[in-house]
């Protein structure tokens, strides 16, 4: 009996650690956001002229693709050390939303809880970007998901980064639009956007 009750919390914990991720509802799993809004911007390094609705967008896509890991990725190796670090990154994000809401960044602070979540979701997001090379959808039709939704969630960290005055110290977060990483060039995302299929290097 007791070895039973063993066995159902060893598999129902990490169970309800992953629906744990779902603060939004299950429309947000394709959730697409509208970049030209934010690459049409003149950010100033410092400014933070945006924080509030950058540190949502963050949220939402964070979000997005937690979603996406779940739904169509779990057969990859290494997928709950990622998708565990994914959750951490909403976490980071939702925290960051929730102090963006009190114009926590208007104050001055001895350290700033913002730059530490920024550094903390910098630094987890481009160990997740080694962690899945190579990983493939388990459904043909979520192929290429996965990497366009890392895609635009990096592009809007980028963004946050830049407008709040944070260094990134993996990546030049001052490039903002048309940045050119991951052997791709950001202006030209919506030809990406049309094609179907798999880029290599990236899920």
């Amino acid at each position: 009996m007791h070895r039973c009750c063993a066995l159902l919390a060893v598999v129902a914990i990490p169970l309800l650690f992953e629906a744990s991720v779902f603060a939004q509802p299950p429309s947000y799993r394709d959730y697409r956001p509208n970049l030209s809004n934010y690459r049409t911007r003149n950010y100033r390094f410092g400014g933070r002229s945006d924080v509030e609705r950058l540190s949502f967008e963050l949220y939402r896509l964070s979000n997005a693709v937690c979603w996406e890991m779940h739904d169509s990725y779990r057969r990859n190796p290494g997928y709950r050390t990622a998708y565990s670090e994914m959750y951490e990154i909403q976490q980071d994000a939702k925290r960051i939303y929730d102090l963006a809401k009190s114009r926590y960044y208007r104050g001055t602070h001895t350290e700033d809880l913002i730059v530490r979540d920024l550094h903390d979701m910098d630094r987890r997001f481009h160990q997740i970007e080694r962690d899945v090379r190579g990983w493939r959808a388990d459904r043909g039709d979520r192929r290429g998901e996965l990497s366009r939704k890392m895609d635009e969630f990096e592009e809007v960290l980028h963004f946050m980064l830049l407008d709040y005055g944070v260094k990134s110290k993996f990546a030049d977060a001052s490039r903002g639009p048309g940045r050119r990483d991951h052997g791709h060039d950001h202006r030209h995302d919506h030809d990406r956007d049309r094609r179907d299929g798999y880029r290599p290097g990236r899920p």
